[in-house]
């Protein structure tokens, strides 16, 4: 992805969830639910300005990954504690 402009976390996540759902034909809400509740079992931040968020979804057939570089960082502290 370019041009990606979130400048928290929760959007950060909502934008990459809503284009994964686009490329692989699901709902961005069921992706998104699933991205955080995985988030909420621990930040997938790790270290060093990069994050791999992911989650198990069902009814995806194959792995499926999105790049995202920002310009500038996002506190990948855990979604609870987000402002």
């Amino acid at each position: 992805m370019i041009e990606v402009r979130a400048r928290s976390k929760s959007r950060l996540l909502e934008q990459l969830s809503t284009q994964a759902a686009v490329e692989v034909g699901l709902a961005a809400d069921e992706v998104m639910t699933e991205i955080a509740n995985r988030e909420e079992l621990g930040s997938t931040g790790v270290g060093n300005s990069v994050a791999l968020p992911h989650a198990r979804i069902q009814g995806l057939k194959s792995p499926f990954g999105l790049f995202a570089p920002l310009d500038h960082g996002i506190d990948f502290v855990p979604l609870t504690a987000s402002p």
